[in-house]
């Protein structure tokens, strides 16, 4: 699945240890060299948005407008998952509702469980038709 990955720069580092994690679980993950450098079109190539919160993250003008964008966005309909590297009385409380996955075991374990979820949202589209 095509992931668009959503971090604050603070976060970088976790965010790429995260994307190397789902790149092994068999998905597509931006940013990476073979998506476009600009966002909107990253995002609208995306099947999917993971968006990694920290207070850094709840705090970045830029995951604000990214989050903002794939709520209100058709394409990610089931397929917008919140993963908390580090909590934050912050985060905004729609994401709250959404089950987030903690990112404390190790990326791969979140990474596992964001293939999981994915996977059983996809699941559940499908059967819907």
């Amino acid at each position: 699945m095509k992931i668009f990955l959503s971090y604050a720069s603070d976060d970088r580092e976790r965010a790429h240890v995260i994307a190397e994690a789902l790149r092994d679980e068999g998905h597509d993950v931006y940013p990476a060299a073979n998506w476009p450098r600009d966002v909107v079109a990253a995002m609208k190539r995306a099947e999917a948005f993971v968006v990694l919160l920290s207070p850094a993250a709840v705090g970045s003008p830029y995951v604000n407008e990214e989050i903002k964008q794939a709520l209100v966005s058709e394409r990610f309909a089931d397929r917008v998952v919140p993963v908390v590297l580090q909590p934050s009385p912050d985060i905004p409380w729609i994401l709250q509702t959404m089950q987030p996955i903690s990112a404390k075991p190790s990326a791969k374990t979140a990474a596992h469980m964001i293939s999981k979820r994915l996977q059983r949202d996809r699941a559940a589209d499908s059967s819907a038709r």
